[in-house]
């Protein structure tokens, strides 16, 4: 009888599991402002994304831990045979705030015609208790069929433990990012020349369409940026579009301008596109109605940057209030103009014809 509970236990952990288990995601698809660490190539290595064939390179990235204490694990992987040795190997422990140089040497470019791109994939996962659980081996049941009281235990262990780590990886959610793959485009070439800025545009919107967040909010401010008291009520919201056609992008940066803002008062996210791309891609933004403007700063490969800043439209707007005792004075002062014109005419009829001799 609790052989066939522990079963069913264990059949119903493995059914959930079944159900979730593609929420935990091995690549991010979106980088956040909230995201709980961050990854990219080093600022210090710029216009580092190219060489001739057989030439040797080493790469350098900076994983920040913005979140608490805990160890994460590296990998590494090129479909296109652009690898190497990586410095430190395996994993590091990082408290928050801290942050660690990987690098990446004896990097030699493949053969490979002018102007191709190449690929390289280095991945950070953070480690937690439930995902040792996960990477626990399972032991192989005995040829009888019999599980030990052991085996029930272990077995169980595990399937709670995907349990729980699929419900916390769920959509690899920002607040505590699980993995962060970054991957860069090198380009075979000798030369590389980038002397333009990246190039962008910006769209103003109706709603944050960046994720599955909504709001009902049309997108103008009915507070002015300088009334703490109501300008934290409400968003307003704008996508930049950038790209760079030469060197290819590397850095985005998005940073409140003006107002009396908060670390909550700013929410941003983009795909999480190879550094050195060509391609447009774009930041949706969300800010608050107390904040005056946002500003993105976007570098390239080269290390060219260009500022693109997006103002707070709603800030010269009324309150529905003021809008409203506007229109009730408007219409006081319209129908008192209205009265003293009868009044007028009427007095004036009358008067007229009294004779002056």
């Amino acid at each position: 009888m609790k052989k066939s509970f522990y079963l069913g236990l264990i059949a119903a952990f493995m059914a959930f599991s079944s159900v979730h288990g593609e929420s935990k995601a091995t690549t991010s698809q979106y980088i956040h402002s909230n995201d709980t660490f961050e990854m990219t190539l080093s600022s210090r290595q710029s216009n580092a994304l190219h060489g001739p064939p057989g030439s040797v390179h080493t790469l350098e990235f900076v994983l920040v831990n913005n979140y608490q204490g805990g160890k994460f694990l590296f990998s590494k992987f090129s479909e296109d045979g652009f690898d190497g040795l990586m410095d430190p190997q395996g994993s590091v422990y990082l408290e928050k705030g801290q942050q660690q140089t990987i690098k990446v040497v004896n990097m030699k470019v493949p053969e490979r015609p002018e102007g191709e791109k190449v690929k390289f994939t280095l991945i950070a996962e953070r480690e937690s208790a439930y995902g040792i659980l996960n990477r626990k081996k399972r032991e192989p049941q005995g040829g009888s069929g019999s599980n030990t009281a052991g085996e029930v235990l272990d077995n169980i262990k595990d399937n709670v433990g995907n349990f729980i780590g699929n419900i916390a990886n769920r959509g690899n959610d920002p607040t505590f990012r699980a993995d962060l793959a970054v991957t860069v485009d090198f380009t075979v070439a000798a030369e590389l020349e980038d002397d333009d800025s990246p190039d962008g545009d910006i769209e103003y919107l109706e709603s944050y369409d960046g994720g599955s967040e909504s709001s009902e909010n049309d997108g103008e401010c009915e507070f002015e940026p300088d009334d703490l008291e109501n300008c934290n009520k409400g968003d307003w919201y704008v996508k930049f579009k950038i790209q760079d056609e030469d060197s290819g992008l590397h850095l985005i940066q998005v940073l409140p301008t003006g107002g009396q803002g908060n670390p909550n008062s700013l929410f941003y996210r983009y795909d999480n596109f190879p550094i050195g791309s060509v391609n447009e891609h774009s930041v949706t933004v969300s800010a608050s109605c107390c904040l005056e403007g946002v500003m993105l700063r976007a570098t390239d490969v080269a290390g060219n940057q260009e500022e693109f800043v997006a103002e707070n439209g709603g800030s010269s707007g009324m309150s529905d209030g003021a809008k409203i005792a506007i229109i009730v004075i408007c219409c006081v002062v319209g129908l008192g103009i209205i009265g003293a014109v009868l009044w007028f005419c009427v007095f004036k009829k009358r008067y007229s014809s009294v004779p002056t001799s």
